[in-house]
């Protein structure tokens, strides 16, 4: 018996040693080659390289876009694979064959398998890494080879050149929006974050992009050509148009010689750059043949875990892992658009929780317009503000707050009790606020 035979259960296993690697420093370096990711997948057999791929990138709306692309190509009749992260409540969400997360039995027999390889790895000196998303990454595509999935979806980490993703070689690449963000690894300059993200294009290999500021797209544009990549660029080759009416809401999708009108759910409508790329993306994908009725199921059946989600009603509980300004302002819009008698009536309360790196402060001022009472908290106690400084960093704007509550499920309750059963309540600022919303309602719906 070694030390990763599994006695103990496997869901306690998989959190105990993936939290574990989570603490380790971080051993991969962005500067240097990633030698301990290549030289594990090397020990697995090369998946990287007998995979059909696509790779996304980006500063936001990777899994969202990830989502809807791998849900179009499920209604197609395919077997797909997708790797993202974070998750929101386990592990097991990261790795998904054929619309499901994998079992945490899989997961955990997969890593006991790779962890002596780990563990030999980063013991030698003249390795880099790998580390827990490098880790991960090898797990995911071993899965998805021993699947034998069409296609693998996977999302990059932080950067595009530097990325572990890197070892791909994808017969599409996508690339969501372009902002400052990790100017301190990717940096300084959100032109930096361009380069770095853009360099993932390839020679011949379709690069779908999606709006990008002017002088953001020139760089885009002057990249790709050099590279000899494909650039599909939204507004240029492909539109994408949301109109709503008393009948519902539909997204009409168009290129130059193609055109598709869409029924769209309220949060898919929010999304609706999300839409354009996934559908943009589906076209182009070398040797897969995607039909209009694929697109309109695929938007039809896919599911956004944390992303402008219904948990429960009476009262109304909402969740979004919204953090940015473009984010909360989807949210603000989506919040605003309740017309119903009751929501008009009953108050809409916000429950905050923040994580550390971000500030309220910078989110879209309009959020707290269209709530009427702000409840703080803390969702993760490592991982978030203190809700102390989270009420003050938003009073600070100008909002009042009408509770503080370190305990997220006691903020919950109470922003429940303050919206009544016909009130709203919105848990929102972070992936660990949704996780603490989503199991409040299951906890809610099962007393």
């Amino acid at each position: 018996m070694n030390d990763y035979d599994i006695s103990l259960s496997d869901a306690y296993w998989l959190d105990a040693y993936l939290s574990e690697l989570a603490t380790r420093p971080r051993q991969s370096r962005r500067d240097r080659p990633r030698s301990g990711l290549m030289r594990l997948l090397d020990k697995e057999g090369a998946p990287h390289a007998r995979l059909n791929t696509v790779r996304v990138v980006g500063s936001k709306g990777k899994g969202t876009t990830t989502r809807i692309l791998a849900a179009i190509l499920h209604s197609a009749g395919y077997h797909v694979g997708v790797f993202s992260s974070p998750h929101i409540e386990h592990w097991c969400e990261r790795i998904r064959v054929g619309e499901r997360d994998i079992p945490v039995s899989r997961l955990t027999s997969t890593l006991a398998r790779l962890a002596p390889m780990v563990d030999g790895l980063r013991a030698d000196p003249t390795v880099a890494g790998p580390d827990l998303f490098e880790v991960l990454l090898v797990a995911a595509l071993s899965i998805f080879q021993a699947n034998r999935v069409d296609l693998a979806i996977v999302e990059a980490g932080i950067g595009g050149r530097g990325d572990a993703t890197n070892c791909l070689g994808p017969m599409l690449s996508i690339v969501t929006t372009i902002e400052g963000e990790h100017l301190d690894i990717i940096g300084p300059t959100v032109a930096d974050v361009a380069r770095e993200k853009t360099s993932i294009a390839a020679p011949g290999v379709p690069f779908v992009s999606g709006r990008m500021a002017p002088e953001i797209g020139s760089i885009v544009d002057s990249i790709t050509s050099a590279k000899g990549a494909r650039l599909v660029l939204a507004d240029r080759d492909f539109e994408f148009t949301v109109e709503r009416t008393k009948l519902g809401v539909t997204g009409r999708y168009s290129e130059r010689d193609y055109a598709i009108h869409l029924p769209l759910t309220d949060p898919l409508a929010r999304l609706s750059d999300c839409v354009a790329l996934a559908l943009a993306a589906a076209r182009r994908l070398p040797g897969f043949t995607i039909s209009d009725s694929d697109l309109r199921q695929g938007l039809v059946e896919v599911a956004l875990p944390g992303r402008m989600e219904t948990l429960q009603t009476e009262p109304l509980i909402l969740t979004d892992g919204a953090h940015t300004a473009a984010s909360t302002g989807r949210l603000a819009c989506m919040l605003a658009g309740f017309h119903d008698q009751p929501y008009r009536k009953n108050p809409k309360i916000l429950v905050v929780s923040c994580s550390t790196g971000h500030d309220p402060g910078d989110w879209s001022h309009r959020l707290w317009s269209v709530v009427d009472a702000v409840i703080t908290t803390c969702a993760e106690p490592s991982r978030s503000h203190d809700a102390r400084d989270t009420a003050r960093r938003i009073a600070a704007i100008g909002p009042s707050i009408a509770g503080i509550q370190p305990d997220p499920t006691r903020a919950l309750g109470a922003a429940m009790k303050r919206a009544g059963s016909n009130g709203l309540v919105c848990a929102t600022g972070s992936v660990y606020m949704v996780a603490c919303a989503k199991r409040f309602a299951r906890a809610q719906n099962t007393s």
